[in-house]
């Protein structure tokens, strides 16, 4: 039994036309074979010789023709030129995070590329490109399965990732706990300097406790300067790991 592809009333097998809309059945049958015909995506052949060119390939592996431009288009370029248009550091963040990855293995090899260049050059936006590489990766492994080029992806993704690490870390970025535990020893030492500075000051000059309390007056301050050298960042030491990280 056959149904109208226009209205979808039920046709005898002997009508031509649709009884209640008119429509020709031969009319059905090739708008029918013309869906079954449609293809999800598109061969990219070589335009000399025809052969199928697989993806990223620069000259056609069967009479060597040389491919050029064949990714001019693509939209990690698109977004490549994006960013560059971005007005501040926290927008080129947000378009980072926000940009969507294409299923396709063109797009997630050459968003790889992209994102471990930005995050291998540093900057302060090491952070978004490092979050968007895990994203990628996520979904790297669901396009390419268990394959040779997941694990070369992945080779890529656990190198780059600690790289970005190594970044953070140079960035002269202080743990919020490091902060913490320096401003408090900073308070700490201030406070004994003060308790035991004013003991020292009331007791006689001449009286063992009065150079107790002077002692630990000091001790005081001692404890105070180490707590300031924790709350803020070396420039210099900084300098020279990022030197090291260099060569």
């Amino acid at each position: 039994m056959r149904y109208c592809a226009q209205c979808g009333n039920e046709l005898d097998d002997r009508y031509s036309f649709c009884p209640y809309c008119g429509t020709p059945v031969e009319e059905m049958k090739s708008s029918k074979d013309r869906r079954r015909d449609s293809y999800a995506g598109s061969i990219v052949r070589c335009p000399s010789c025809g052969a199928v060119v697989g993806s990223f390939m620069a000259f056609c592996p069967t009479c060597g023709y040389e491919i050029r431009n064949a990714a001019s288009n693509s939209r990690g370029r698109q977004f490549e030129q994006e960013l560059k248009q971005a007005a501040s550091v926290e927008q080129r963040c947000d378009m980072i995070r926000d940009f969507y990855i294409p299923n396709t293995k063109e797009d997630i090899y050459e968003f790889f590329i992209m994102a471990t260049s930005n995050i291998k050059a540093g900057g302060p936006d090491t952070d978004a490109w490092l979050a968007k590489l895990e994203q990628a990766y996520q979904k790297a492994e669901l396009v390419f399965g268990k394959s040779p080029e997941l694990d070369r992806i992945t080779e890529t993704y656990e190198k780059y990732s600690h790289m970005g690490e190594v970044a953070r870390r140079a960035s002269g970025r202080r743990p919020s706990i490091d902060i913490s535990v320096g401003i408090a020893t900073i308070i700490a030492g201030i406070a004994l300097t003060v308790i035991f500075g004013v003991l020292a000051a009331t007791a006689n000059a001449n009286d063992l406790a009065s150079l107790i309390y002077s002692d630990l007056a000091i001790f005081g301050a001692i404890i105070a300067l180490l707590g300031l050298a924790v709350v803020v960042p070396k420039k210099s030491d900084n300098s020279g790991d990022s030197e090291k990280d260099e060569k």
